[in-house]
């Protein structure tokens, strides 16, 4: 029963190690512009499980690394050198961590394949001590007429040794159920990989498409920056040429503001003396103003004074007439 146990999970591992392993290893496109220089691609660092599968007894079962797919970085198309360098540096690098862990499926399977031979090697050595100990046990029952005392003693030896190999072979079937344990959680971890392989090369596809749209893109910006750069410099001639002439006239604006300095200098010092002659004829002009209000008042004196005389006159002759009026009625009534 147990042979044939084991035969059945033999031939179990023997129909999983025969699976063909398709391994898709990505090619690595790097994505350049024209302008930018190229970049080296850093080197893949040494893979651990390669360094300790030396290390390892033939009895220890290697388990399959528990691979969790990385995040993929999300890259917003832009159409400029910056953001294209960063996403081709996106790409190499996920190209980078895929070969990465493609290497560690081909150790793990070079592993398990070298677990499977040792396995194989294994189960032929206990096939062997199995048939040697049957025949040892059919040799014993050839000779039933030993003691019976050294007979059973014999018997418990070889009882004893079967025990051993038996627990040899539990011990043995265990590590083939880890061993298929761990081949269903490869082929499981192989079929994620597989499948977030598939959506990073679309991923891969549709950003490559977006660059070659954005390098359209950037060559129709180019040629635009072009123009524009011929535009400007056509521009810089044109008004080259009007600074040119702005500075000629400038040059003779500031020798006619010379000429004309030199103009209102001269018309400065002219107003100058005008002012000094007008202050001496404001002040002789003043002066003769005191002489005429002096000679106003003693005018005004003088017709006040001509005022007083000719009313002294008027009054003189008023009573001059009525003197004569006087005389000439009293030599009036003298005459009658």
């Amino acid at each position: 029963m147990a042979k044939v146990k084991k035969s059945q999970i033999l031939s179990l591992i023997g129909a999983c190690l025969a699976v063909p392993a398709v391994i898709v290893v990505p090619t690595v496109l790097v994505l350049k512009s024209k302008d930018e220089p190229k970049q080296p691609t850093p080197p893949t660092p040494p893979n651990p499980d390669e360094t300790n599968n030396d290390k390892k007894p033939d009895s220890e079962v290697v388990p399959t690394p528990d691979i969790q797919p990385s995040p993929q970085p999300e890259v917003e198309p832009q159409p400029t050198e910056d953001t294209n360098q960063i996403r081709i540096e996106v790409l190499n690098l996920l190209n980078q961590k895929f070969e990465e862990r493609l290497n560690i499926i081909i150790d793990v399977i070079n592993t398990l394949s070298t677990q499977k031979d040792k396995n194989e090697e294994t189960k032929h050595k206990i096939e062997l001590e199995k048939q040697k100990l049957q025949r040892d046990i059919d040799n014993l029952k050839a000779f039933t007429n030993q003691d019976d005392s050294s007979f059973t003693l014999i018997t418990d030896q070889l009882q004893h040794q079967i025990t051993s190999y038996q627990n040899l072979v539990d011990k043995h079937n265990q590590e083939v159920w880890k061993l298929q344990d761990d081949i269903h959680k490869y082929l499981q971890n192989r079929f994620k990989l597989e499948k977030q392989l598939n959506d990073n090369t679309t991923k891969l596809n549709s950003l490559k498409q977006n660059f070659e749209q954005e390098e359209t893109s950037l060559t129709k910006l180019k040629n635009e920056k072009q123009k524009l750069i011929n535009h400007l410099q056509q521009q810089q001639s044109t008004q080259q040429t009007t600074l040119d002439k702005l500075e000629k006239q400038l040059e003779e604006l500031r020798r006619e503001e010379a000429n004309l300095t030199n103009v209102i200098d001269q018309r400065n010092k002219q107003i100058s003396a005008l002012n000094t002659q007008i202050s001496d004829q404001i002040r002789d002009i003043n002066q003769q103003e005191q002489d005429i209000k002096s000679k106003q008042a003693e005018k005004q004196r003088w017709e006040n004074a001509l005022v007083t005389q000719a009313e002294t006159k008027k009054q003189r002759l008023t009573n001059i007439k009525n003197l004569i009026r006087d005389i000439l009625r009293l030599e009036n009534e003298l005459s009658t």
